[in-house]
């Protein structure tokens, strides 16, 4: 059996640009709260490889905001996006800049330790659905391209 093609769906029931990229990536508590609640304004993907959205996300873009272990919710627009390699002190001054308004735990941070390749989002509108969209990620990935 064919998957559904979520992408029509979900630009159809958020109202997306039809030009945007989409992206759908896994959200965990309490950061998926914050972000639907509209107070979370900046997220942060940080890992010891270049793995999406490190390079890829960029203002203008759209991400699927989907439950770690459920469905899609929301989506959120990017209005900016940097990646930065930590390996450069300019840029984890530019890191360092962003944390209180990225609003991580300070499990969030000591999880982050030593990785190298950083994706800072500026976050805009948040559009959610009436009723959650059953999406699978695929391979376990955490961010994929629509």
């Amino acid at each position: 059996m064919p998957e559904p093609d979520h992408s029509t769906s979900l630009f159809r029931e958020l109202a997306i640009p039809p030009a945007s990229k989409l992206w759908v990536a896994d959200f965990v508590e309490p950061y998926l709260s914050l972000i639907l609640a509209h107070v979370k304004q900046y997220d942060s993907r940080i890992h010891a490889d270049q793995r999406l959205p490190y390079a890829a996300v960029q203002a203008g873009d759209w991400v699927a905001v989907k439950q770690a272990e459920g469905g899609i919710v929301a989506a959120v627009a990017v209005l900016a996006a940097w990646s930065l390699d930590l390996d450069h002190e300019a840029e984890r001054r530019q890191l360092a800049a962003h944390k209180s308004l990225i609003m991580g735990t300070s499990g969030y941070w000591r999880e982050k330790e030593g990785k190298r390749f950083c994706t800072i989002l500026k976050l805009g509108t948040v559009r959610t659905l009436a009723q959650p969209l059953t999406y699978l990620m695929p391979g376990g990935q955490h961010w994929v391209a629509v």
